[in-house]
């Protein structure tokens, strides 16, 4: 198949506004399938680096959290014993009132 090239097609079809020589002029300046094939690997390329650091980070960032809430959970249990009467109700200078004397 002969290649026909944007001049060619413009000398004959004349005038450069003709709808024909704009479609034509529109097709050429389309990336070619290499090119193509060449940005979508570089996209993949990129996403996959992306999602090789982005996934260990957030297993890491599920760790620490984990870590601290058990932290806190495990001085909560301890704090509890310093306190009189937090391990039962968590209430600090609560007066107990007498049933009977509603």
């Amino acid at each position: 198949m002969p290649r026909v090239y944007y001049t060619e097609v413009t000398e004959r079809l004349g005038t450069a506004g003709s709808r024909a020589g704009r479609a034509y002029a529109f097709i050429a300046r389309q990336p070619s399938w290499l090119q193509r094939f060449g940005a979508g690997l570089v996209l993949v390329t990129l996403f996959g680096v992306g999602l090789l650091i982005i996934i260990p980070l957030l297993a890491l960032g599920a760790v620490v959290v984990f870590v601290l809430f058990v932290v806190a959970w495990i001085q909560s249990l301890f704090a509890g014993a310093r306190r009189p009467g937090a391990m039962l109700d968590k209430r600090e200078n609560v007066r107990v009132r007498d049933p009977s004397d509603a």
